[in-house]
């Protein structure tokens, strides 16, 4: 049933935030209805077991919309963003979980302290163990998207057309370091603890995912000033840009071989106008 719904989740037709919403929902339910980690006292319930079960799991998926639409969430989260975000929200659904008590328990003492108290240990003990499921399943999700790469990489490295310009790159894990081809290479991006690494092929646009922080990539490329930081979350090819656009808050930039706009922000601007001779 787990890998079932697994493979349900990660198939590609929900979008990211739907599909982190459904996957809260249903571990929720899955975790209150069939593990029971609380005691139970039915004769205080309004509602059987299983609909209160169902109504909590509706209520999370409720404010989890609500949080990841007000809160916006990014890929270059690091860890502790994540912690301090789930502990918030955790709290949260620990305060609905005491103000929903008189809808499905009859008990005089609701609005206590002590159940107020009682609401969001609780809360705190399931959501611990239900998003700590989720994280694994997202670092699992992404070590299998980094090996698929590897492995198209592979398949492909007999057809690629490699320049004399290619630099060896250094990642936390040996097995993944990589050739980068300067004359190739368009841009990397951040995506949490690794690096998105755009290139052009004859095949049309080439991502690979590598365990690198943007700041290392960027050491090891300080050789080649074309190559520049502009953002705390990208970096481009010089060589490549098209167009830039925007003002003295931060630039937008097009580059050749890439369809969306990459931004320059206002504390890279500098840094980015004196190198942008070296493009040319």
């Amino acid at each position: 049933m787990i890998q079932k719904l697994s493979g349900f989740i990660s198939s590609g037709l929900l979008q990211p935030k739907q599909t982190a919403i459904l996957t809260l929902s249903v571990a929720t339910f899955f975790s209150t209805y069939f593990l029971e980690p609380f005691e139970i006292y039915p004769p205080e319930h309004t509602l059987s077991y299983f609909w209160i079960c169902v109504f909590r799991a509706m209520l999370v998926g409720i404010l989890a919309m609500l949080y990841l639409s007000f809160v916006r969430p990014k890929a270059t989260w690091s860890i502790q963003s994540k912690l301090f975000h789930a502990t918030v929200f955790l709290f949260l659904f620990g305060v609905v979980n005491f103000l929903i008590r008189d809808i499905i328990y009859d008990n005089p003492n609701n609005w206590s302290v002590h159940f107020f108290l009682t609401e969001i240990r609780n809360t705190f003990l399931i959501g611990i163990l239900v998003l700590g499921l989720m994280f694994a399943f997202d670092h699992s999700r992404l070590l299998k998207k980094i090996e698929e790469e590897d492995a198209a990489s592979d398949h492909q490295a007999a057809d690629l057309t490699f320049t004399d310009n290619g630099v060896r790159i250094i990642t936390q894990t040996k097995a993944d370091d990589f050739l980068l081809p300067l004359n190739h290479f368009i841009m990397a991006k951040t995506e949490g603890n690794y690096t998105e690494i755009f290139t052009f092929e004859r095949n049309g646009l080439r991502k690979q995912l590598k365990r690198i922080p943007l700041k290392s990539l960027e050491e090891q490329l300080s050789p080649y000033p074309w190559l520049v930081r502009t953002h705390r979350a990208y970096m481009v090819n010089q060589r490549l840009v098209e167009n830039i656009s925007g003002n003295a808050q931060g630039y937008q930039l097009t580059l050749a071989h890439y369809p969306e706009k990459v931004p320059v922000s206002r504390a890279f601007i500098p840094h980015f106008n004196q190198t942008s001779t070296l493009a040319t």
